[in-house]
Parts: C-alpha cells; sequence; structure tokens
C-alpha cells in the first residue's frame, strides 16, 4: 500500500491546484490553455475545477510515483506557492493603502 506523508500530500495539491488553474481559467501563452478548453474539452470537464482536479491529481500522483518526473511536481508546487503569496502581498499593499492612504 502506497502512503502519503504531510509534506508529499502538500506537495501534490499544489501542484494539482496549478494544473487546475491553468487548465480551466488561464490563457497561458500562445493561448494554449484557451485552445485546450476550446479543442479538449470532453464532456465539458474542463469547466469545472472541481471535475479536472481529480483527473489532474492522478496525472500528479503519477509523477510522484515515477522516477524522476516528481521534480515536476516540485516546480508545479512552488509555482503555486509564488501565486499564491504574491495574492497575499498584494492584498496587504491594498490594505496598507486603504488604511493609511498613501
Amino acid at each position: 500500500m502506497v502512503t502519503l506523508d504531510l509534506t508529499s500530500l502538500l506537495f501534490l495539491s499544489l501542484a494539482t491546484w496549478r494544473i487546475t488553474y491553468m487548465l480551466t481559467t488561464e490563457k497561458c501563452p500562445f493561448d494554449a490553455c484557451v485552445w485546450i478548453r476550446k479543442h479538449l474539452n470532453i464532456g465539458g470537464v474542463l469547466d469545472c475545477a472541481y471535475c479536472t482536479s481529480i483527473w489532474v491529481s492522478m496525472v500528479m500522483l503519477l509523477l510522484w510515483y515515477t522516477e524522476g518526473l516528481y521534480v515536476i511536481v516540485y516546480l508545479l508546487a512552488i509555482s503555486a506557492l509564488t501565486i499564491v503569496f504574491h495574492h497575499i502581498v498584494k492584498t496587504l499593499v491594498a490594505f496598507y493603502f486603504y488604511v493609511f492612504g498613501e
């Protein structure tokens, strides 16, 4: 039986969120994600982040347990954390300007 520790689950969750968000909402370079949503949206699965995340999580697990490919999960998780930090900082800056009016 395969078990996941909390750190692995965090990395896999972040990587899954990153790809899911990208596939369901972003344009991506050269409008690649728009093209994917238009041409590969079988059954409308890419219209729903909840539905898409199930399929993406299966791919992330395969990458995680494939020798050498787990690095892709790390890269996606780092990207997801960077986006989260960006939104936190952006919110804090907006709050600062709202409170102090600078």
